[in-house]
Order: C-alpha cells, then structure tokens, then sequence
C-alpha cells in the first residue's frame, strides 16, 4: 500500500482529536450558616491548640502546678485605681491562659473538661497520692465479712458467752446448796447448748 492510500483511509475513518480546553480555577465559598428556625448553625472551625510557656522548662511539676493553681484562683481579678476589683469577663480569659501555660489548650475543646483535666493534673504533682499501708482490723469488728456483718458468728459468740456464765451460775449453785438455782442454771444452759448445735 501506498503512503497516499493509508492516510486516505486513515482521514475517512478516524476523526480528529479536539483540542482539550483549558482548565479553569474553580472559586470555593467558606461555608455559611445555615439557619433552622430561629437558630443559626455554623461550620466547625479547625482546633487550634495554644501550647505551654517553654520558659517554664526550669520549674519543677509543683512550682508549675502551685501557680497555675494560684492563676485560677486569681483569674478575673484586676486592680483599677489601686482598688482590687473582679472582672467576671476577663475570668473566662485568664483561665485559658492559666490552662495554656500549665498544660496546653484546645480552642475547640470543652473548656469545662480541660479545666478539670488541668486542676486534677496540678492538684496530684501538688499533694501525690499515697498507698495506704494495710492495717490489720481491730478485734471489734471480727464478726464482719467483707464489710458486712457475719450474723452467725456473732450468734454463736453470744451463745459461748451465754453458756459461759450459765456454766459459772450452776458452779455457783452448787457450792451455795441451792438445788433450784442449780436446776434451773442447767435447764439454761441445755437450751444454750440445743440452740448452739442447731445454728
């Protein structure tokens, strides 16, 4: 085949290809509220987070708990004039900063929780808690199990006691000569000794 043929056949078959046109930048609007009823909705913003001081490198955990705790306290608190006043605006602030300083803020955070993450962190390097030494458990609570009362032990520790003194009321009988006391101190004591063997 001839060159002219082929593109002859080549130009009756195939279509030309179009230039592809040129790509245009497409504008994106930032997202805008929305209103459902009388309540406008707006889109999250990114968190950002508000790192601490590195100054406070050279401080120890308790230098650094004892004056962000002390900055909590004091948060809000101005002096005008030379007269100390409380600034409820500036309260909300001053303990961002407080939080920042200690340990880091979140602005897209709960506040509420990162407060109470960051009082709970201060509040242990301050006062670190301590194991309790195990202390042996008085004699007085020896009827109890597991903190609850044992009720047989306790009956039966009755019973011994009760059938104790009835064994010393009929010794006593005995050596007085009195035949009804003695009676009577061994019918006691037989009813103990039943109630025992059947608890």
């Amino acid at each position: 085949m001839s060159p002219s043929v082929v593109s002859l056949l080549v130009s009756t078959y195939v279509t030309p290809a179009k230039p592809l046109p040129e790509p245009k930048a497409v504008k994106v609007k930032a997202p805008k509220a929305t209103k459902i009823g009388k309540v406008a909705i707006v889109a999250p913003k990114a968190a950002h987070i508000i790192l601490p001081d590195p100054t406070d490198a050279y401080m120890t955990d308790v230098e650094r708990a004892t004056r962000f705790l002390v900055a909590c306290r004091n948060a809000g608190k101005r002096t005008i004039e030379g007269r100390p006043v409380f600034q409820a605006v500036e309260e909300r602030n001053d303990t961002i900063a407080a939080i920042a300083a200690y340990i880091s803020y979140n602005v897209g955070g709960d506040f509420g929780v990162q407060l109470a993450n960051a009082k709970r962190v201060a509040l242990l390097a301050v006062q670190p808690r301590t194991v309790p030494e195990t202390i042996k458990a008085p004699s007085h609570v020896a009827g109890f199990v597991a903190g609850k009362p044992d009720d047989r032990a306790k009956y039966l520790a009755t019973m011994a006691a009760q059938e104790k003194l009835a064994v010393e009321a009929v010794i006593d009988a005995v050596k007085a000569g009195d035949s009804q006391g003695e009676e009577i101190a061994r019918a006691k004591l037989d009813v103990i000794r039943y109630e025992v063997a059947n608890a």
